[in-house]
C-alpha cells in the first residue's frame, strides 16, 4: 500500500524531498539558538572555539528534539484534519 508523496517521488526526488525537511529542521534550530539561546557568543569571557563548540552541540540537540518530536507524535490523517477545521 502506497500513498501520498512516496508514489509521486521516486530515487532522488524523493531523496532530496525528505533531506530537505531535515535540513529545514537544522535551519530552525540554528536561528532558535541565534535569537532566543544567547546566539554563538553566549558566554563572552569564554574562548572562541568554547563558544563554537557550544553553538555546535545547542543546534545538534535542538535539532534531535524537533526529529524526536516528528517521530513520536502522532500525524491526523487528512480527513481528521477536515474535522478540525
Amino acid at each position: 500500500m502506497v500513498a501520498g508523496y512516496n508514489v509521486e517521488y521516486g530515487n532522488v526526488f524523493f531523496l532530496m524531498y525528505f533531506l530537505a525537511e531535515y535540513v529545514n529542521m537544522f535551519v530552525v534550530s540554528i536561528i532558535n539558538i541565534l535569537l532566543f539561546w544567547g546566539g554563538y557568543n553566549g558566554c563572552p569571557k569564554r574562548s572562541i572555539v568554547f563558544n563554537y563548540i557550544r553553538f555546535v552541540l545547542e543546534c545538534i540537540i535542538l535539532a534531535q528534539i524537533l526529529i524526536l518530536r516528528r517521530a513520536l507524535l502522532p500525524r491526523y490523517r487528512y480527513d481528521k484534519m477536515r474535522i478540525l477545521g
